[in-house]
């Protein structure tokens, strides 16, 4: 028998909500985050997989729209927004630069709002792996140790000091220098 794989994995309150946002509703991720509180590794891995099943649809739009003061509702844009900018780049779509951007500003947004939690910064982290020149300042730090190229290491940092050692942080850290080595190479080779 071979075996089913869910994005959810042994999540079952997850896989429940996102159920819910497969036919347009968004309560139930409400509740699911609202639940979460301040757990911050559930908080990262479920708002990742919400954000990745919620960027097809403006699910995410009509929560906001019904709760502009809701705090989750803003850092669920900015995982939606950021997922959309990662498909839009991928895809080497036009829009990709307005949707980095956006992505960017709703993301700096809820940095603001709630000092404590490491999503939005992990969301600015995801954008690095876009900006393969380093043409943003924060994507081009001076490594602590000095082996290291330069990166996003800035944005590590607040990450960790809110969830240390986050998981998710250290893979959007190899996904940028994995990310910025290809770019590397294809001009190297004249592409």
């Amino acid at each position: 028998m071979k075996p089913i794989y869910h994005p959810a994995g042994t999540d079952d309150e997850l896989r429940a909500a996102m159920k819910q946002l497969q036919v347009g509703r968004w309560i139930a991720m409400r509740d699911l985050l609202a639940e979460t509180g301040s757990n911050w590794p559930l908080r990262s891995f479920r708002t990742q997989a919400l954000g990745i099943m919620a960027a097809g649809s403006d699910v995410t739009e009509a929560w906001l729209a019904e709760e502009p003061d809701s705090y989750d509702a803003q850092v669920m844009l900015a995982r939606v927004s950021v997922e959309r900018a990662l498909r839009s780049h991928r895809q080497q779509h036009g829009a990709a630069e307005s949707l980095e951007e956006r992505a960017r500003a709703t993301a700096m947004e809820a940095t603001r709002h709630e000092w404590r939690d490491p999503v939005p910064w992990l969301c600015l982290l995801t954008l690095a792996q876009v900006d393969v020149r380093q043409e943003w300042r924060a994507h081009r730090e001076r490594a602590p140790e000095p082996m290291l190229p330069t990166g996003p290491w800035q944005l590590l940092y607040e990450v960790n000091r809110r969830d240390p050692g986050s998981r998710e942080a250290y893979h959007r850290v190899i996904q940028f220098l994995l990310a910025r080595q290809v770019a590397e190479a294809g001009q190297d080779r004249g592409l």
